[in-house]
């Protein structure tokens, strides 16, 4: 069975001027971008979808049980903000499964999951990245003799040719095999992930919608 683990428990605050609901409720189309999601999902192939939520948590649980058939669906409570990374290690603590494929519940992609993703090794983790001519807002992914290093972007410091995290990984059990503390950004556990990781290229368009002006290009679509 080919498990998706939805990361949307974020609080939005860069979107709150446009919307009070979590970033993954949002309107979107004639619907809500959750809705897009799910449909983008199922047409991957994906046969379970969990939330990870937290932030006002009750309103993506009740539009997906009011819309949806709840066998396909499940959610994984954060009683407090985990972040990325331990939102994961949480889903895991709760689910004996080997993998997880991680989504972010806040981007677009115009094309499908590249197969090299979905028919990736279930004991590997495989990132798919997107290349940026200029890249000024996310984290640069390099992969040195196997170690992945990361550096972040900005205005005024503005990386060129950048390779950046594409919003979907396959992530397999032992990803969460780290001590310390609770609430970790993905970024950061990858930091300190020594196993064999594989990066794909996506060469669709990528929407991540975390701030308005990201989602007044979403709505162009």
């Amino acid at each position: 069975m080919t498990n998706a683990l939805v990361l949307c428990g974020g609080t939005g605050s860069r979107l709150k001027e446009i919307s009070s609901s979590p970033k993954i409720l949002i309107e979107f189309g004639e619907r809500k971008f959750i809705d897009w999601l799910i449909k983008y999902l199922l047409d991957n192939k994906f046969k379970k979808i969990y939330f990870s939520v937290c932030y006002k948590k009750s309103e993506i649980i009740d539009y997906v049980k009011e819309n949806y058939d709840e066998e396909l669906f499940d959610f994984i409570i954060e009683e407090n903000p985990l972040g990325t990374g331990g939102a994961v290690r949480n889903f895991f603590n709760q689910h004996h499964l080997k993998d997880v494929f991680l989504i972010n519940g806040d981007t677009y992609w115009s094309k499908d999951i590249p197969c090299e993703i979905l028919n990736a090794s279930p004991n590997e983790l495989t990132l798919m990245i997107k290349s940026l001519p200029v890249n000024d807002r996310y984290g640069d992914i390099q992969n040195i003799q196997g170690n992945l290093l990361f550096q972040r972007g900005s205005v005024k410091s503005p990386i060129l040719n950048s390779n950046v995290f594409a919003g979907i990984a396959r992530v397999p059990r032992v990803f969460t095999d780290f001590s310390g503390k609770n609430a970790i950004g993905f970024e950061e556990v990858l930091e300190k992930y020594t196993l064999i990781s594989n990066l794909i290229k996506y060469d669709g368009d990528m929407i991540d919608f975390g701030i308005p002006d990201a989602y007044l290009k979403l709505l162009k679509i």
